[in-house]
């Protein structure tokens, strides 16, 4: 996915010009123009992927040559933490392809046995590989599409080799997964929105470790993800405004803080807020998550910390509940 900057701010709207008028005194008490501080002009940024909503809005530092030591250590703050925005990182993409998946995102674990144990990262691949060709030809025998999301990723840097695969629990049955993994043992799955930071938990899990040249060769792709998966990421949307207050929708599960409330950075030269939340729709797979996660009562209709309340959707029929590994 082509990674697009924010539109650049228009010149008036930047830091004060160089001919003197309306000149504010920096932090440090130099009345250099260059050191002045930004005005209420943000750029804002929102990424809408399943059902997970993450917006930042930031306030940019200007960089000049005449910048005071003081003003360029504290344009050189802001700005580390205004990259931490959206998609810039890979636990922001892999959790950006993992909500791409939807509120059926299943995690499963694929251990090799050791007389099958791979003796390099390229084993590894030609298991999964295989693996995923199987899985294919068995979608092909039941009439469908031989297409469907999944992300897999690879690990060996601290445990020996596995595989940790994320798949929809609706396209890929678990007795299925279980049964084609014929290289060693298929871990009990699990939900990955057991909790409403599923997606960003395992994002950082999954991105905790680094190419050592070895067990993970430099250059390699551990981790990956589908075409059909790739299709289903939008690029975020990108606007200037003169407020930076994120604002949820009111059935919003936020999750960014433990406080639910923005993450805000502010220094005098620049500022930075960021929100992540959930949006809550009538689907019988969203129903379930929230009712996995804590919310909502018998019916899963009762709201909690706010959640507003939703229709009650009828129960679904046995095939399917055994299907998505509900028993």
């Amino acid at each position: 996915m082509k990674k697009q900057g924010l539109p650049r701010e228009p010149s008036e709207a930047g830091h004060v010009g160089r001919s003197g008028a309306a000149e504010r005194t920096s932090p440090a008490g130099h009345s250099r123009a260059s050191d002045t501080k930004l005005v209420t002009r943000w750029y804002c940024c929102r990424q809408s992927v399943g059902p997970l909503v993450k917006e930042c809005r930031a306030q940019r530092p200007r960089f000049s040559s005449e910048d005071a030591p003081t003003a360029r250590r504290g344009k050189a703050e802001a700005k580390r933490h205004i990259r931490t925005a959206v998609n810039r990182s890979q636990a922001d993409r892999l959790e950006i392809q993992m909500a791409a998946i939807g509120w059926n995102a299943m995690h499963y674990i694929l251990t090799f046995s050791p007389e099958n144990l791979p003796k390099n990262f390229d084993g590894v691949r030609a298991a999964l590989h295989s693996f995923m060709q199987a899985v294919r030809r068995e979608r092909q025998r039941q009439g469908k599409p031989k297409s469907f999301d999944y992300i897999p990723i690879i690990e060996g840097l601290h445990e020996p080799y596995h595989i940790h695969l994320i798949c929809d629990a609706k396209e890929l049955d678990p007795c299925d997964i279980q049964r084609l993994w014929t290289f060693g043992m298929c871990k009990p799955p699990e939900w990955v929105l057991a909790d409403k930071s599923g997606f960003r938990r395992l994002a950082m899990y999954f991105t905790k470790e680094r190419q050592d040249g070895y067990m993970i060769p430099v250059g390699k792709h551990p981790r990956t993800c589908s075409r059909s998966l790739r299709g289903k990421i939008t690029e975020p949307e990108r606007w200037m405004d003169d407020d930076g207050t994120i604002t949820p929708d009111k059935s919003a599960i936020c999750f960014s803080t433990p406080t639910g409330c923005a993450e805000v950075f502010s220094n005098g030269w620049g500022a930075f807020s960021k929100l992540s939340w959930l949006l809550p729709d009538n689907t019988q797979a969203c129903r379930k998550a929230m009712k996995r996660m804590g919310y909502g009562g018998k019916n899963g209709t009762e709201s909690k910390k706010g959640l507003s309340r939703l229709p009650c959707l009828p129960p679904a029929d046995a095939a399917a509940d055994r299907r998505e590994y509900q028993g």
